[in-house]
C-alpha cells in the first residue's frame, strides 16, 4: 500500500478546528477512502518529541523561543518562522519515506511545509504535491501584494528554489495558477492543475421567497479586506430589502454608521448561522477588497451554493467573480465600483431573478462538493 505523507501545520482536534482544517480533514478522508495509508504530520508544538498517535497522526518537534524565531524571520535570517519544526520534521522523515511514497504538502499561507516536501524529494526521490489553499505570504500575485504589506521579491526567490522540486501544484483558483507561471518561468503548465474545494458535505436547499421584503444576509468577518459595509452602502435607499449581517461586528466602526439602515445579529455557531440563513436568507453577500485576493475563493461563495442561494458579489477580478456571473449564480462587480453593486441589487432582488439564479445554482450545486472534485486529485495522484 502506498503511503502518503500529509504535510500541515494544522488539523481538527490538533491546534485547530476551523474551515481550512475541516477542509485538510476531507482531503485525508478521501485519500483514505482511495486506498492509500496517510499519515498526517503536524508540529508537536512546544514540545521537543515525536509522537504518533492512534490515529496515524505524526507529531514532530518544534519547541522554539518564539520572541527570537519571528525576529530572526523578520530580518530574513529564517526562511520562515517554521524553520525549526522544517528541520527536525526533515531529519525524522528522511530515512522513513521511501521512493514509492507521497508526499503531499498543503498550505494556507505559510513556506515551510513546501520546503519540508522538498527537501525530502532531495534525500529520498519521493513524489511530491504541494497544495496551495492561497498565496504563500509576502509572495506576490502578477507582481500585487496585499494593501498593507510591501512587495518582497526575497520571498518570491524562496518559494521558487523549493517549487522546482515539487512534482505536482495544487491551486484553489485559475488565477494563481496563472500568476505562478508568470512568477517562476520554469514551471510548465501541466504541473500546476487548479482544482476548487467546493463544500464539505451537503445541506439542505434554503426555502423559496415568501416574504415581501428581500432578505440579503451577509455573516463573517468585520474587517478592512471584506469592507462589509459595501452592502449597505449600496442597498440602504431600495424598497422592500432588509440587509442582516451576523457576526462580531461590535468594533468595526463603519458598519456602525448604517445600524439604523440594517439588521445587526451577534454571531452564532456554524450550525445556528446556517439553519439562519437556509431559512431566512433570499440572498447572499461576500466581498473581497484587495485586487491581490483575487487568486483566492471565498469558502463562502461554496457555501451559498450549497443551500441553493443566489449571490451578490463586490470582489477583485479573479475565479470568485467569474464563477458567480458566468454561471449565472447571482451577480458580482468590482469591489470599487458602488453604483454597479447598487444596480446589481435592484436587479437580483427581482423575484423572477431570484428564481433563475436559484435553479442555475441547484442545477449544478453537486458538481461543486468536496467529493465531486477530489475525484480530479484522485486521479492525479495515480499518475505520479
Amino acid at each position: 500500500m502506498k503511503t502518503i505523507y500529509y504535510i500541515s501545520r494544522s488539523y481538527p482536534e490538533q491546534f485547530d478546528t476551523g474551515g481550512g482544517a475541516l477542509m485538510r480533514q476531507a482531503q485525508v478522508n478521501s485519500f483514505k477512502s482511495a486506498g492509500y495509508n496517510v499519515v498526517v504530520v503536524l508540529p508537536n508544538y512546544q514540545n521537543d518529541k515525536v509522537e504518533q498517535t492512534k490515529d496515524n497522526i505524526l507529531l514532530t518537534p518544534y519547541k522554539i523561543n518564539e520572541r527570537l524565531t519571528y525576529f530572526l524571520h523578520g530580518k530574513g535570517i529564517l526562511e520562515c518562522y517554521l524553520s525549526r519544526w522544517v528541520k527536525t520534521t526533515v531529519n525524522h522523515l528522511k530515512n522513513i519515506v521511501k521512493k514509492e511514497d507521497i508526499v503531499f504538502a498543503t498550505t494556507g499561507g505559510e513556506i515551510g511545509t513546501l520546503i519540508i516536501a522538498s527537501e525530502l524529494k532531495k534525500h529520498t526521490q519521493c513524489k511530491t504535491v504541494f497544495n496551495y489553499h492561497d498565496p504563500i505570504a509576502h509572495t506576490t500575485v502578477f507582481g500585487l501584494s496585499p494593501s498593507n504589506e510591501k512587495t518582497n521579491l526575497k520571498k518570491n526567490q524562496i518559494e521558487g528554489k523549493y517549487l522546482k522540486n515539487i512534482d505536482l501544484i495544487l491551486t484553489s483558483s485559475k488565477l494563481n495558477k496563472e500568476a505562478l507561471l508568470d512568477k517562476h518561468n520554469f514551471l510548465k503548465p501541466d504541473k500546476i492543475q487548479a482544482i476548487y474545494f467546493g463544500y464539505l458535505k451537503d445541506l439542505y436547499a434554503s426555502k423559496n421567497k415568501l416574504n415581501k421584503k428581500t432578505t440579503i444576509v451577509y455573516g463573517g468577518s468585520f474587517a478592512p479586506l471584506q469592507q462589509p459595509e459595501l452592502l449597505i452602502k449600496a442597498a440602504r435607499e431600495i424598497e422592500d430589502i432588509e440587509v442582516v449581517y451576523i457576526g462580531n461586528h461590535q468594533n468595526y466602526a463603519p458598519i456602525q454608521l448604517y445600524k439604523d439602515d440594517c439588521t445587526l445579529l451577534p454571531a452564532m455557531s456554524y450550525e445556528d448561522y446556517i439553519n439562519y440563513i437556509q431559512e431566512r436568507a433570499d440572498i447572499g453577500f461576500v466581498a473581497l477588497t484587495d485586487e491581490y485576493y483575487g487568486a483566492c475563493v471565498p469558502s463562502k461563495i461554496f457555501e451559498y451554493l450549497n443551500i441553493g442561494l443566489p449571490i451578490i458579489g463586490a470582489l477583485p477580478n479573479g475565479d470568485a467573480m467569474d464563477i458567480i456571473n458566468q454561471n449565472n449564480y447571482g451577480l458580482s462587480c468590482h469591489f470599487n465600483d458602488v453604483e454597479q453593486l447598487k444596480k446589481n441589487i435592484k436587479q437580483i432582488v427581482q423575484e423572477k431573478n431570484i428564481a433563475k439564479f436559484k435553479q442555475h445554482i441547484l442545477n449544478d450545486r453537486t458538481n461543486w462538493g468536496m467529493h465531486y472534485n477530489s475525484q480530479k486529485l484522485l486521479q492525479l495522484l495515480s499518475t505520479l
